[in-house]
């Protein structure tokens, strides 16, 4: 929360590009990249590549010209040689490594190939032991036509290790109390065998050498280890295992390798000195990985995202997309230079999507989850550029207006969503309000009231208000027509207090329009809507959309308003204008029909296409004689939410019939209890029409409806 409220803030405020600024938005990513976005992406997408076909950087070739320095064509025996591989953190050497192992399996079928991690070991002593161990082990398990030989080396290599850690730990690695022990093991161990240190060496050379086929050792994770055990694992290539028909091929990032070797040394320069010679002495081969082009990187990034989003979410090439294609000029080169870093990326991308799928336009999504990673531990070493952050959240850029896409995380909802990763308290996902149109009218109606008790009403008003073009293929006359039911006024009681459903009615109102300019499939349904409404009771909801459209489209002599949007043809709208009205006017002259809305709209609509008259007037004022109506009208007109100036009052009821009831109720107000919704109507009558000085209060015709 309090990161949030940061960001709003951020939001509202940032003028620059300030460096403070900058660090204050890394330090919120990091706050909330909790593990759950990253844990479970990083558990998949950070895993080197295992098979030929998930390469996508084509290093087939490349693959196969290393297993040709390791192994003779000719002989088809290993070349003996030791080759590095060498490249960044992250650079993809231990994808080359898998492909690396299959393919000398493939092209030798009897290959001996040991994987061969000291990063998984506990210490340096471990390293030699566990290296020797793992060779015998592999060995042991040959049954090619040199199986005893493997086998007899795989003996050999048992009493070479006893041998030689016998004086690793006699050499004072122990506590001084241990060392009785340590030397009584050792002379355990060096009875299994009357041969020397040398001996041994040489009985496992001539052993190997009757090996008829080639044994591979794949070193991996050296450049994360200690300087020491770096140091231990040179030795073992260079003087422990050193035997003939074994070729080595360590992969590690040259520069940590070159601190490690080197770390002994007086100074910076004599330690990078120190540790290259140390190198060239061991490693016959220094073999970089082929370079990683920008373009290479880019059409890996794109296919690792059409492996979460759909190929109609994708745009066709970069440039029919021009807010993806601004993405991909903000990460590329600068953000991810890596394969690592891009499946990261990837990875936390992926993990959100599952979490707020439709709920979040997927590009900013993925601008997202680079900020995640690049914003996080690495801001510093890595900061992004300021496009990225204007991509996603424009107004930082005075010039730039809010996107009417919410699904963009510069909108509230969708960063809510974002942030938390799912679905935040108070809101619906989009899936929810999907299966709700599939509710039939009576579950509808019990779900809207539902709605209401547990705090979705409004986000479920927003999803309709910005997110309606998801839901074109449902039956909109059904919802609709339950809606408005839902929200009228059930019955023509005169009101003593003003009802929750009265603001109800305004926001489903909104909704509606809101959801018509997103929707065409809903804008050719909504004659059908309007009509469905008004014969099931939901005569107010009717009357404000028809008006809507009336001004819209400048209907019955009105100017027309540009702020409504043009729905349908101008032509029906009149045509079902006229009919309701004609209608309605019959039921009011004939009835309490006045009574059975929230609100005055319908009146305004007789007015606005030129049907109310002196005798609807004076119904309308027969109707509130008794003080009990005449206050309910009151609340109606001048409650919360809507005001009118003197004027309409004059069409409603005449102004000097208004005048003398109100005098009267004023005279009364204070011998009887009267409720707070009729007490503030009263006030707000006497600001807006009872003031000899009276001005308009809207900016609209008479009786238009003004948002307080």
């Amino acid at each position: 929360q309090h990161g949030l409220k940061w960001l709003v803030g951020e939001l509202a405020g940032w003028g620059g590009w300030a460096e403070n600024s900058v660090r204050r938005l890394g330090n919120f990513a990091q706050t909330c990249r909790v593990g759950r976005a990253r844990g479970v992406a990083m558990a998949e997408l950070d895993r080197p590549i295992q098979e030929k076909d998930q390469d996508r950087l084509g290093r087939g070739p490349f693959v196969e010209q290393l297993t040709d320095a390791l192994v003779d064509k000719n002989t088809r025996r290993s070349s003996g040689l030791v080759v590095s591989l060498l490249g960044a953190w992250g650079s993809g050497k231990s994808s080359i490594l898998n492909l690396l192992e299959t393919d000398l399996k493939d092209r030798y079928e009897s290959a001996i190939v040991l994987r061969f991690d000291p990063w998984l070991i506990a210490n340096r002593d471990s390293l030699v032991r566990q290296f020797l161990s793992d060779l015998g082990k592999i060995l042991a398990k040959d049954h090619g036509i040199s199986a005893n030989a493997s086998k007899q080396v795989g003996k050999l290599l048992s009493d070479y290790d006893d041998v030689i850690n016998v004086g690793i730990e006699a050499a004072g690695l122990l506590p001084i109390p241990l060392l009785p022990y340590v030397l009584k093991a050792g002379k355990n161990a060096l009875k299994k065998t009357d041969k020397t240190l040398h001996e041994l060496k040489e009985a496992i050379t001539k052993e190997i050498e009757q090996i008829s086929y080639p044994i591979v050792v794949l070193i991996d994770e050296v450049d994360r280890l200690e300087d020491s055990e770096v140091l231990e694992i040179m030795r073992l290539v260079k003087a422990v295992a050193d035997f003939p028909n074994v070729s080595y091929l360590i992969a590690y990032d040259v520069d940590r390798v070159v601190e490690a070797l080197g770390a002994s040394a007086r100074n910076t320069e004599d330690a990078s000195h120190r540790g290259r010679a140390y190198l060239e002495k061991i490693v016959q081969h220094q073999v970089f990985l082929p370079a990683l082009f920008e373009t290479e990187l880019i059409e890996m990034f794109r296919k690792e995202i059409k492996t979460v989003v759909s190929e109609a979410q994708f745009p066709n090439s970069r440039y029919s997309d021009d807010r993806y294609s601004k993405l991909e000029n903000a990460i590329f080169p600068s953000l991810i230079r890596t394969p690592r870093d891009l499946k990261r990326c990837i990875g936390v991308f992926r993990t959100l999507y599952l979490m707020v799928e439709g709920e979040v336009n997927w590009i900013d999504l993925l601008g997202y989850a680079t900020l995640l990673e690049v914003l996080g531990e690495n801001y510093l070493r890595k900061r992004p550029e300021a496009k990225l952050l204007q991509l996603l959240f424009p107004r930082f850029s005075e010039k730039d207006r809010p996107d009417d896409d919410h699904t963009r995380i510069e909108h509230y909802r969708a960063l809510c969503f974002l942030i938390r990763q799912g679905t935040p308290p108070g809101s619906l996902p989009l899936r929810i309000v999907r299966e709700v149109f599939e509710l039939n009218s009576k579950e509808l109606v019990g779900y809207f009231s539902d709605s209401v008790r547990t705090g979705q009403f409004d986000d479920l008003n927003y999803i309709l208000s910005y997110h309606y073009s998801s839901f074109n293929d449902r039956d909109h006359v059904k919802f609709w027509t339950a809606f408005a039911d839902w929200c009228r006024k059930p019955d023509r009681s005169v009101p003593t207090s003003q009802d929750p459903r009265v603001g109800y009615i305004e926001v489903v109102e909104s909704s509606f329009r809101s959801a018509l300019g997103k929707s065409p499939q809903l804008s050719s349904a909504a004659l059908q809507i309007i009509s469905a409404a008004a014969n099931s009771g939901a005569v107010e909801f009717a009357a404000r959309i028809l008006r809507d459209q009336i001004w819209a489209h400048g209907l019955f002599g009105h100017e027309r308003r540009h702020d409504f949007d043009k729905i349908g043809k101008a032509s029906d709208w009149e045509r079902f204008s006229k009919d309701f009205g004609a209608l309605w006017k019959q039921e009011h002259l004939n009835s309490d029909w006045f009574f059975g809305s929230w609100k005055e709209s319908p009146v305004w609509l007789l007015r606005d296409i030129g049907v109310w008259d002196g005798a609807c007037t004076q119904r309308l004022d027969q109707l509130t004689e008794d003080e009990p109506a005449f206050e309910a009208f009151v609340m109606m007109v001048f409650g919360r939410h809507y005001r009118i100036d003197r004027s309409g009052v004059e069409t409603l009821i005449g102004w000097e019939n208004f005048a003398r009831k109100f005098k009267r109720l004023q005279e009364v107000r204070t011998s009887r209890p009267l409720s707070n919704d009729i007490q503030d109507a009263i006030k707000n009558a006497e600001e807006a029409v009872m003031a000899r000085d009276a001005q308009k209060t809207d900016d609209r015709p008479s009786g238009t409806d003004q948002i307080a």
